[in-house]
C-alpha cells in the first residue's frame, strides 16, 4: 500500500497531490486536548476516523472505521489541532478554521432565536385539536351568561342532585286469557330527607313488585314502599343509601305562585336523567281527576315541557324550591303540548308527613256509604250502621218490609232521606267536594252538616270517626 503524507503541526493541513474529493461532509466541532494523541469533541454529528486517501492508480482504498472516535490519528502521527470531518461515504476532510465555525454557530443561534420569537406570537394549538385549512378557527373565549341564563344554571346546580330516576317491574294478569305479561315503567322522584325518603306519583309505582332508584351519581338502590295516597296521586318510597348521596330539596310555598311566574321542571323524560325545562305558571286552581275518580284541586298549570318520565319530578321556583310535583300532561299525542299539571307542594307536604309518620293518610270518616247527586245537594242513600252519621241523627231512606201471601216485600222511601247541602256552611255540588271538606278534618273533629229534611233546612253536628288510609273494606260514598 502506498504511504500517505502525514498531517503537519499547526492549522495548516497538507496531504499528497492524490487527494480525494469529499462528498457531503458532516461537521464535528472540537479542539485538541491537553494530552497528546487525544481529541475532545464538543458535539458529534459523525464518526471521527483516519483521513481519506487514494491509491496511486486512483482507486479508493478501504478505510476501516475505528471503534472509538479519534481525530485524524494514525500510527506515529502527531496531534492534530483541527478536527476532521466525515463525509457520507466515511471519508474525512480537514475542518474549517475555528473562526469560521464560531461565526456559523453565532449565525445559527441568531436564526433560531428569531424563529422562536416569531412562533411564540402565533396561537398555540390546543391538545387534540386538529388544524384545519377548510373551517374557520374555534373561538375558545368563554361566553358570558345573561342574567336569565345564570338563574337557569344556578337552579340546575342546586336541584339536579335532588332528582332520582325510578324504574319499576311487575306483571299484568289477564283473567280472560289466563296469561301473565311482564310490565315495567319509569318515572321521577324527589329526595325529601337524608334518611332516604323519596316522593313520587302513585301511578309511577302502582302495582309494582320491584322498585329501583338511581341517584345522581349513577348508583342504583332497591326501594321499599312507605305509603300511598291514591286520592292525591302521591306515594313515598325509601332507599338505604349513604347520606352523602342524598340531597333533600328545599320546600317552597305553592300558595305564593302567580300566573306568569317563572318555573323549572326537572325529571327523566323518556329515561333521559335529570333534564331541565323552563316555562311559566300558565294558570292556577286547575282540577285533576285521578284514576279512583277523586279530584285534586288547586293544581298548577305550566307550559314547561313535561313528557312521559317526568311524573314525580319537582316543579321549582327561581330559588330552586319545590312548589309542585309534576303529574300529568294534557295532550292528544301523549307527549308535551305545552299544558302540564303539577300537584301543589302544600298539598304534597301535608300528605307526605302523614305517609312518613303513619304509612297512610289519616282522614276523618263520616259514615255515609253512598249518596245520589241531585240538582241541589246530595241525597243520602245508605248509612254505615252504627257509624258517625247515623249516631249523629242523619237520616237515610226509610226501608219498609211488608209480608203478603207468605212473601216479604221490601220498599224504600227516599223522600224520608236527608239531602246534604253543605259542610260547615260551605255548599257542596258533588261527591268530591263533600269528601274533600269532610276528609280535611282529623278523626274526632266535629263538623256541621247542612241538610234539607222534609222541606226544612237543618244543621246536624257529627263527630268524625277514624277511617284511615285506603283499606280494602272501607265503605265510601259513591
Amino acid at each position: 500500500m502506498p504511504s500517505l503524507k502525514r498531517f503537519a503541526h499547526g492549522n495548516d493541513l497538507s496531504i499528497s497531490t492524490q487527494t480525494v474529493r469529499y462528498h457531503r461532509p458532516t461537521l464535528v466541532v472540537g479542539w485538541p486536548s491537553s494530552r497528546a494523541g487525544r481529541f475532545r469533541p464538543i458535539s458529534r454529528a459523525g464518526r471521527l476516523i483516519s483521513p481519506s486517501r487514494r491509491l496511486e492508480n486512483g482507486a479508493l482504498p478501504s478505510v476501516a472505521r475505528p471503534k472509538k472516535a479519534l481525530a485524524c490519528l494514525g500510527e506515529n502521527w502527531n496531534i492534530v489541532d483541527s478536527p476532521c470531518i466525515e463525509d457520507s461515504l466515511g471519508f474525512m476532510e480537514p475542518a474549517r478554521p475555528i473562526a469560521m465555525l464560531r461565526y456559523q454557530m453565532f449565525l445559527g443561534v441568531l436564526i433560531g432565536f428569531l424563529i422562536a420569537a416569531n412562533s411564540s406570537q402565533a396561537q398555540p394549538a390546543r391538545p387534540g385539536e386538529a388544524k384545519s385549512d377548510v373551517l374557520p378557527p374555534i373561538n375558545h373565549e368563554p361566553v358570558e351568561l345573561s342574567e336569565d341564563e345564570k338563574i337557569n344554571a344556578a337552579v340546575y346546580q342546586q336541584a339536579n342532585r335532588s332528582v332520582v330516576h325510578i324504574t319499576t317491574r311487575g306483571v299484568q294478569v289477564d283473567d280472560f286469557l289466563f296469561s301473565v305479561t311482564p310490565r315495567q315503567g319509569s318515572g321521577s322522584g324527589t329526595v325529601l330527607s337524608k334518611e332516604g325518603h323519596i316522593l313520587t306519583n302513585f301511578h309511577v309505582i302502582e302495582e309494582a313488585q320491584r322498585i329501583a332508584v338511581t341517584v345522581y351519581n349513577g348508583n342504583t338502590y332497591p326501594a321499599k314502599l312507605v305509603g300511598i295516597d291514591p286520592n292525591n296521586d302521591l306515594a313515598v318510597i325509601r332507599i338505604d343509601a349513604p347520606p352523602s348521596r342524598l340531597h333533600p330539596i328545599p320546600w317552597g310555598d305553592s300558595n305564593k305562585a302567580v300566573v306568569g311566574m317563572r318555573v323549572f321542571a326537572l325529571g327523566n323524560p323518556f329515561g333521559l336523567e335529570r333534564t331541565l325545562t323552563t316555562g311559566i305558571v300558565s294558570s292556577l286552581n286547575r282540577t285533576l281527576r285521578t284514576e279512583n275518580q277523586r279530584v285534586i284541586r288547586g293544581v298548577i298549570q305550566t307550559d314547561a315541557a313535561i313528557n312521559p318520565g317526568n311524573s314525580g319530578g319537582p316543579l321549582l321556583n327561581r330559588r330552586g324550591e319545590l312548589i309542585g310535583i309534576t303529574t300529568a300532561i294534557i295532550s292528544k299525542a301523549g307527549q308535551s303540548s305545552g299544558v302540564g299539571l303539577a300537584i301543589p307542594s302544600n298539598v304534597a307536604r301535608r300528605v307526605t308527613e302523614e305517609l312518613i309518620r303513619h304509612g297512610r293518610v289519616i282522614r276523618g270518616d263520616i259514615g255515609i256509604s253512598s249518596v245520589l247527586p241531585l240538582e241541589e245537594g246530595l241525597l243520602i242513600t245508605r248509612l254505615v250502621p252504627e257509624g258517625p252519621a247515623e249516631k249523629a241523627g242523619l237520616r237515610g231512606p226509610e226501608v219498609k218490609v211488608v209480608e203478603q201471601g207468605g212473601f216479604l216485600f221490601r220498599s224504600v222511601d227516599r223522600s224520608k232521606a236527608d239531602v246534604i247541602l253543605g259542610v260547615n256552611g260551605r255548599p257542596v255540588r258533588d261527591v268530591d267536594e263533600f269528601l274533600t271538606l269532610v276528609e280535611s278534618n282529623r278523626p274526632g273533629s266535629r263538623v256541621q252538616i247542612n241538610v234539607l229534611r222534609e222541606g226544612q233546612t237543618a244543621n246536624i253536628d257529627v263527630v268524625l270517626g277514624g277511617w284511615q288510609g285506603e283499606p280494602e273494606n272501607a265503605k265510601r260514598p259513591r
